[in-house]
Formats: C-alpha cells, sequence, structure tokens
C-alpha cells in the first residue's frame, strides 16, 4: 500500500516525522495494521526533506542567535557600568568617568567583536579583562539599584565565557598565518590606558588625562589598521608622551602613565611588532621566463616580441 506518512528514515536522516504526536502509536496509524510496512511515496519524501532542511536552518539559526548574545554580555555589562557611573560618579570627576567609560567600551567592543568574527584566544582573554574592569569598578562605586543591575550583568558575562555556546566558537590553537603575540598585545594595551589612567589620576590635571587617554586608543588605532605612522606612534610617539604627562597626572596616576609608557616601549620594539605592520616580501618571487612562454599582453606591455626582441 501506498500511505502519506513516513513510519522510518534511513540512518543518516534519523527523523522522526511526529506519527506518535498525533496518533500516540503506530497502531492507532488510520488505514495501517499491525506489522505492515508503509511505502512512502516520492513527493512525500521531497516534502519532508524540505521540512527537515528548514528546520536544521531554524536550529542553526537559534544557534548563531544565542551565542551572539552569550558572546555580547561582556560588552552590554560596560555599558550598563558607564550609565551607572553616569548617575552616580561616587569619587570620580567627570573626565575620570569619560575616560573609565572610553576605556570599558573600546575593550569590551574589540572583545566581543573579536569572539564573534575571528575566534581569537586574545579576544576571550581581553574579555576576562573587561569583566575585572568590571568588578574594580563596582568595589569603588557606591551600592544602588543600578549597582546590583550591572552586577548580575558582570557575573553572567563571567559565567558565558565558560559555556560551549561561547568557547565552541574560538580556537583551541594559535593560528598559523596569524600575527605574533607582541603585535597583538600591543594594540590591546593601549585600549586599557584610558580605563586606567581615569581610575588613578584622581587628582591629576584633565588636560593630561585626556592627552594620554585618547592619544592611546588613536595610537591602537593607527597600529591595528596598518595606518601609516601607526608603528612609530606605538614604539615612540605614546611611550614618549606617557612619561612627558606623568608629572601632570599626580602621583598614582603618574607612575601609572611612566610604567605604561615605558612598558609598550619594551613591547612595541620587538621584531616581531615590525613584522606585523610590515609583512616581509619573499625572496625569489619573480624569476625570468623565456619570452615564448610570456603571455601575450606581458609582452605587449613590454613592446618586446615572442623572441625577446624590441619592437
Amino acid at each position: 500500500m501506498e500511505c502519506q506518512a513516513t513510519v522510518r528514515y534511513s540512518p543518516s536522516a534519523r527523523v522522526s516525522l511526529g506519527l506518535k504526536k498525533r496518533f500516540g502509536n503506530l497502531e492507532n496509524l488510520p488505514g495501517l495494521a499491525k506489522n505492515q510496512t508503509c511505502v512512502l511515496s516520492p513527493a512525500t519524501k521531497q516534502t519532508n526533506q524540505l521540512q527537515l532542511d528548514l528546520d536544521h536552518r531554524s536550529l542553526a539559526r537559534f544557534g548563531l542567535v544565542k551565542s551572539a548574545a552569550l558572546t555580547s554580555t561582556p560588552l552590554i555589562a560596560s555599558i550598563i557600568w558607564i550609565v551607572a557611573l553616569v548617575i552616580d560618579p561616587a569619587r570620580f570627576e567627570p573626565v575620570s568617568v569619560l575616560l573609565i567609560g572610553l576605556g570599558l567600551l573600546a575593550m569590551s567592543t574589540v572583545a566581543v567583536v573579536g569572539m564573534a568574527l575571528s575566534g581569537g584566544r586574545w579576544a576571550r582573554r581581553l574579555a576576562f579583562a573587561v569583566i575585572v574592569a568590571n568588578v574594580i569598578v563596582a568595589i569603588t562605586r557606591s551600592i544602588d539599584p543600578a549597582w546590583f543591575v550591572a552586577t548580575s550583568f558582570t557575573a553572567l558575562s563571567l559565567a558565558a565565557m565558560f559555556l560551549p555556546s561561547v568557547t565552541d566558537h574560538l580556537r583551541k590553537l594559535p593560528s598559523a598565518s596569524g600575527p605574533a603575540p607582541r603585535s597583538v598585545l600591543t594594540p590591546v594595551v593601549l585600549l586599557a590606558v584610558p580605563f586606567l589612567v581615569g581610575l588613578t589620576s584622581v587628582d591629576g590635571k584633565p588636560w593630561a588625562m585626556i592627552v594620554v587617554g585618547i592619544s592611546a586608543l588613536a595610537s591602537s588605532f593607527l597600529y591595528a589598521r596598518v595606518i601609516p605612522g601607526g608603528l612609530l606612534a606605538v614604539r615612540i610617539i605614546w611611550p614618549a608622551l606617557a612619561m612627558a604627562m606623568a608629572p601632570f597626572l599626580g602621583m598614582v596616576g603618574g607612575a601609572v602613565s611612566a610604567l605604561l609608557g615605558v612598558g609598550l616601549a619594551v613591547l612595541a620594539w620587538h621584531p616581531s611588532v615590525k613584522v606585523a605592520f610590515y609583512p616581509p616580501t619573499e625572496s625569489g618571487s619573480t624569476y625570468a621566463i623565456p619570452p615564448e612562454l610570456a603571455p601575450q599582453d606581458i609582452l605587449d606591455a613590454a613592446q618586446i616580441d615572442d623572441h625577446g626582441k624590441p619592437r
């Protein structure tokens, strides 16, 4: 007999068409006696396979949405902490709140984008740094309803970093063709400068704090985007600027700025940092070939014939 329902699929499909949901047991299937074989028509096979494909796409779409939502929790927590600091800045001056907010926003955005798009292990580590920064803000700020909300999202972001929905999309080993660790760490350290300066330079000059914090973000952007002057900025310009502004940032803030300047200079002068910015050209990538084997457009551009003689 021919029927419009499927009793079983091939082992590769492993799909139930919902007979038990509709009829309870196979014995209750109308027109099908016990121990009787049901043959699937070609039209039903095609319809059921289409439904199976749609179900798989829906599950895959749900998995991507779930992974993206969990991956973005450090960014959401940082935004909530920024709003909480704007509502109640506690002991921080407005310029400190500005720099702390810029630092949290820059670090969390890069961490989330790095995990979602490149699956880099460095991005997950940066996300942990963002969570630590959020905890530091929680310690320094007074407790109120905004504090509880921000702390809850911080705890959620910490738990999300260990869930398979996040970790399954990350690299397990370093990329064989990726940049060296020092070249990745250099712009990442600069992203944390505004947060550290805003946190420690309580009695510093506002203009000096802004100069150090904004220039750090600009240097990080120039180097990460391989814009001319980026290597010079991370090796010489920003370290010198950080040490020059140290006397205007107070005792603690000045010490932090000077240490960051010296540390970044040592980090950025490693040869791998330059190699990531100026990749070396491969030697031997060009070689001579007989003119008889050269394409005609190359011969025309060189104005020679197929014997290598000028035309």
